[in-house]
């Protein structure tokens, strides 16, 4: 409940707001019930309040003027209170039903309408032009840094809208689409490859913020932190591209400060005030994390670059960055520099690179609220020489309508970097043309290789047959020859047996002697027995060599 106060109400106006999003006016001078204050959604005849409509939190202004009611969806519902109507309806009080002094419950039926209090919204664009005068005042910055001293965090329910006002986003949906337009940026063009998000929505979302960024400054096309840096924002903003790419750019602008002053290396000047705050509060800390050659690439960039998502959960980032995005930009310094003395009874025992590179990776049994307190501590004890908040800039929103220029970055290592990149994708080209032809030519000689496989395989196999049909020819020839031989010797076999029973059985041989004794036998045509023999001995001789003269050949036909 809250009192009306200024000269308009002279502190007697009392409106409670009750839980089920009713609220009721009373005159506590008179003690008089004066009307209700409902979002009333009429269904069928009834009075009923849609839950997402529920008024939740009331706040006015200083002079009465405004009265604020945050509805349970997070839409703030802004009224312009009108006094003389006020007045009139205290005239006419006494027409109205006392519920003070009664015992009736209240009951959800329809109030008529001469007893309920006419509410006088303002029109849209009065209520959007009056909300960004609050904004732009600090009055609800004032209000939300009191609701986060008090409960260490915002609410989960409207964390997303609270960090959009105290970011004062502008919504350039114009500009925007003029990025979305240009596609993805070709140096994300394979960033599903390289980082594997199980959800698609996840990706687009992430390749159109990175490519916009490219878009936006030359700088982030060839930035290899980006994509861890800005991935929690997009996990928190996928049904809104324009205010993902904006709470991005506008962290980056504000906390990420000089950090592309040495790009592509890390911002020393960045880690050298981490470092100078770790001096001051923990000595001991720094000098072990010099013995044994912990720089501040290790405790400190490891933590920038992913702004602490490695080492807290989901629940416990949020909060982290309910505090961050609450203060100046310098006091994302003092967290990281907070984190290693919240952590040093484990630190002081790491004396290996490997394991305190691991360390700052991963999760450690910190309590963010502890990180958040001990934080708090340093600033109040840093002197103004080394204090981050000093030394870096203040706050600055997005312009409405277009956004800024970012070039907080050596031109030379761009321009440089351009070169490179453009010298390195011609190189991939020609390699590509030049794979793209030699596998063209592979792939014709390993065609050619395999029909002169296929032909040497034929030719073998026609040889391994005309060697098969000569061996089973030679054979037949050796086998007809072989036939034919002895079928000769038979044949002379038969003669010379005929001859000699004709010679038995009445011829007479004549006989040449000499000196008595027979030398030669003769038949009866005057040849010689021997002379018979010798010749067909020559004519055995002949068949041989016509047999193998013929093997020869065949053997010849083989090879």
């Amino acid at each position: 409940c809250i009192i009306l106060p200024g000269l308009c109400y002279d502190n007697k106006i009392l409106i409670v707001l009750y839980s089920d999003g009713i609220l009721d006016v009373y005159n506590i001078e008179t003690s008089q019930f004066l009307s209700n204050l409902n979002s009333y959604n009429i269904i069928h005849n009834q009075s009923q309040i849609i839950n997402d409509q529920k008024i939740v939190q009331i706040y006015s202004t200083s002079n009465s003027r405004y009265f604020c009611g945050i509805t349970q969806c997070g839409y703030i519902q802004v009224y312009d209170l009108d006094c003389s109507f006020i007045k009139n309806l205290k005239a006419t009080s006494s027409l109205m039903k006392s519920s003070i002094n009664s015992t009736q419950s209240r009951s959800m039926d329809k109030p008529e309408e001469k007893k309920s209090f006419s509410m006088c919204k303002a029109k849209p664009q009065n209520v959007s032009k009056r909300v960004q005068n609050l904004v732009e005042n600090s009055q609800i910055q004032s209000k939300l840094v009191k609701i986060l001293k008090c409960y260490n965090e915002y609410p989960s329910r409207y964390r997303m809208f609270i960090w959009k006002v105290l970011l004062k986003l502008p919504e350039n949906y114009e500009s925007y689409a003029s990025f979305v337009e240009r596609g993805v940026h070709p140096s994300y063009a394979n960033f599903s490859k390289t980082y594997p998000i199980k959800s698609q929505k996840c990706v687009r979302l992430m390749e159109k913020t990175l490519s916009a960024l490219a878009y936006w400054s030359p700088v982030f096309a060839e930035c290899d932190f980006l994509p861890l840096l800005i991935f929690p924002f997009v996990k928190l903003y996928l049904n809104n591209q324009v205010v993902c790419f904006e709470i991005c750019a506008t962290f980056i602008n504000n906390w990420c400060q000089h950090w592309f002053e040495f790009f592509p290396n890390p911002p020393m000047n960045i880690l050298n005030m981490i470092e100078n705050l770790l001096c001051h509060h923990d000595r001991i800390l720094l000098d072990h994390f010099v013995r044994y050659r912990i720089n501040c690439q290790i405790y400190g960039w490891c933590l920038l670059e992913t702004i602490f998502s490695e080492v807290f959960s989901k629940n416990e980032w949020q909060i982290l960055m309910d505090n961050l995005l609450s203060q100046h930009p310098g006091f994302l310094l003092y967290l990281v520099a907070a984190y290693s003395i919240c952590n040093r009874t484990a630190l002081i025992q790491v004396k290996d690179l490997d394991d305190a590179k691991y360390f700052y990776r991963h999760r450690n049994p910190l309590s963010v609220h502890h990180l958040i307190s001990e934080a708090h501590k340093m600033t109040k004890t840093t002197p103004s020489d080394i204090d981050p908040c000093k030394i870096l800039q203040n706050f600055q929103p997005l312009g409405k309508g277009t956004y800024p220029v970012f070039n907080k970055q050596p031109k030379f290592i761009t321009d440089y970097q351009l070169i490179e990149k453009t010298r390195i994708l011609q190189d991939e080209i020609q390699y590509l043309k030049e794979r793209d032809a030699h596998l063209e030519s592979h792939k014709l000689s390993e065609g050619k290789k395999l029909e002169n496989e296929y032909m040497l395989k034929q030719m073998l196999w026609d040889k391994a047959v005309n060697a098969k049909q000569n061996n089973y020819y030679k054979q037949n020839v050796m086998e007809y020859e072989r036939q034919k031989m002895l079928g000769g010797k038979q044949l002379l076999c038969d003669q010379q047996a005929s001859f000699e029973r004709s010679n038995f059985n009445g011829s007479k041989l004549n006989k040449i002697t000499v000196g008595g004794e027979p030398t030669v036998t003769r038949d009866r045509d005057g040849h010689t027995l021997f002379n018979k023999m010798k010749k067909i001995d020559e004519n055995f001789d002949e068949i041989q060599n016509t047999i193998n003269q013929k093997c020869g050949r065949s053997q010849d036909l083989h090879e």
